[in-house]
């Protein structure tokens, strides 16, 4: 009970997590267990005092021949003798902090507690509100864990040379420039108002998306995470739905989260991507958490990829969170001229921009005051390549413009339409060919299919090029063309 009244405001314990945290001055930290069991010292220490009052009293005591006195104080040392023998073993030490958990007024903090006001930014130098950009101390009763990086310098702090970088990272474009600061801004309010899922595609070598995203990850601290980029792609197989999820127990409390640089023709999972940019409620736990943990979302999802990955052109709530921001200009030793190649930035860049962390810093809450002024409507460029990049994946569309031609009276069965689909496809995307049932759906918007005792396709031949180039592969063909 002692030690539970000593350390309550400066220690405590989450359940859900079984781990320690201890007070740092403006936020709550993890502790390392070894180090709450030395806190046990603490309560040893304070017995020792009393021991010593004690010892000081009896002597007292005897030099006044006070006979009930010696007796009393020589049961009180005795008594706290034990104690303090018992803290210095491990059992009593453990049977110490177990105590502080179970009583009227235990040293616990629930996980649902922390980190829940989403306009709070933890920094190194107190807690600044989103909405205001002002800082104040603080408080055990926050319950804030996470911190950014940088001290906090006011609202004005400046980062010129991050603002320039930003500006030609997105082809000196002042509104894809202004709509990527909204995004930051966005991302780093802890709640999800928005679905979003931020694409930043970049030529291939250094494009600076990569530098855009480490300069953040350095400036936001436990704010942000980077996550493995396989987690949003297809991985061609059903998931353990009793495995651990680390990777979504790792999202908790974040606010900016990213993946990189998956490789050429992957296929995006889009279910779990509509999961993890969405405002659902998200389920996950540690490989040694007893039961599944669930929380409400607080992260913004985003993507740097040299390559456009596939995506069903026909999932409207996909496509819906997609914003695809282009990085046109490749940074190279000695650029060409008439390309987008332009001059290597200097290898101090990173030096740099950690000197104007504070600067950065600040940028992201003017960021944030001016989503929440303007809200985060794209930009035409913005509009534009995410429509081009939709098209591109219309696999109906383009099947139909390669491979067939209209012809009046012409017809084609479902079933042979769909074997000439799968062998194009996998002449150009290679594995995981969309399903037959699928390829009907796609097919509905721009072919028309009838039942004449079998499915059939009514209006379109195959182009004579394309059945020279399929004949020996696709039986069908060899019988019924030409």
């Amino acid at each position: 009970m002692l030690f539970a009244y000593m350390m309550r405001g400066k220690m405590g314990y989450v359940p859900e997590g079984r781990y320690w945290l201890e007070w740092l001055g403006h936020r709550w930290g993890e502790m390392y267990d070894q180090l709450a069991e030395a806190a046990v010292e603490k309560v040893a220490d304070t017995y020792a005092n009393a021991k010593a009052r004690e010892e000081e009293a009896l002597r007292e005591a005897a030099e006044d021949g006070d006979s009930d006195g010696t007796g009393r104080h020589k049961r009180n040392i005795k008594a706290l003798g034990g104690a303090i023998w018992g803290l210095h073993c491990p059992a009593g030490v453990q049977a110490c902090l177990k105590m502080s958990l179970a009583n009227d007024e235990p040293l616990l903090i629930p996980a649902r507690l922390l980190d829940t006001d989403p306009y709070i930014l933890g920094c190194s130098n107190g807690l600044v509100d989103l909405r205001t950009g002002e800082a104040r101390p603080g408080r055990p009763e926050d319950y804030v864990t996470l911190s950014c990086r940088p001290e906090w310098q006011g609202l004005d702090a400046p980062c010129p040379t991050w603002e320039g970088m930003v500006r030609e990272n997105f082809g000196d474009s002042d509104e894809v420039a202004h709509y990527f600061h909204k995004l930051v801004g966005y991302a780093f309010f802890g709640r999800v108002t928005e679905k979003l899922f931020v694409i930043l595609l970049g030529e291939e070598g250094d494009s600076g998306k990569t530098t855009l995203m480490e300069t953040l990850y350095a400036v936001a601290g436990d704010y942000a995470a980077p996550m493995p980029v396989e987690l949003l792609l297809d991985q061609g197989r059903p998931e353990n739905p009793n495995s651990p999820t680390p990777t979504i127990m790792s999202l908790k409390g974040r606010r900016f989260t990213w993946a990189s640089e998956p490789g050429e023709n992957r296929r995006f999972s889009v279910e779990r991507i509509k999961l993890m940019s969405g405002n659902d409620t998200l389920t996950g736990r540690y490989g040694y958490d007893k039961k599944p943990q669930t929380f409400e979302p607080s992260h913004t999802l985003f993507l740097l990829t040299n390559h456009k990955l596939r995506a069903p052109a026909h999932d409207t709530p996909f496509w819906n969170r997609v914003r695809l921001l282009e990085c046109p200009y490749s940074f190279v030793s000695k650029p060409q001229p008439g390309t987008n190649q332009r001059q290597r930035r200097d290898h101090l860049m990173r030096d740099v921009l950690e000197g104007e962390a504070s600067g950065v810093l600040a940028w992201i809450v003017r960021g944030y005051m001016l989503y929440a002024a303007e809200g985060l409507e794209p930009p035409e460029a913005v509009k534009n390549a995410t429509t081009r990049y939709k098209s591109e994946e219309d696999l109906a569309a383009i099947f139909i413009e390669e491979c067939l031609e209209k012809m009046d009276n012409a017809e084609i069965f479902a079933g042979d339409m769909y074997e000439l689909f799968r062998a194009w496809f996998m002449d150009n995307y290679g594995k995981s060919c969309p399903s037959i049932s699928t390829f009907g759906r796609m097919a509905s918007k721009y072919l028309v299919r009838e039942k004449r005792g079998r499915k059939v396709y009514l209006g379109y031949d195959v182009k004579p090029e394309i059945v020279h180039k399929y004949k020996d592969k696709i039986k069908w063909m060899q019988k019924n063309v030409f």
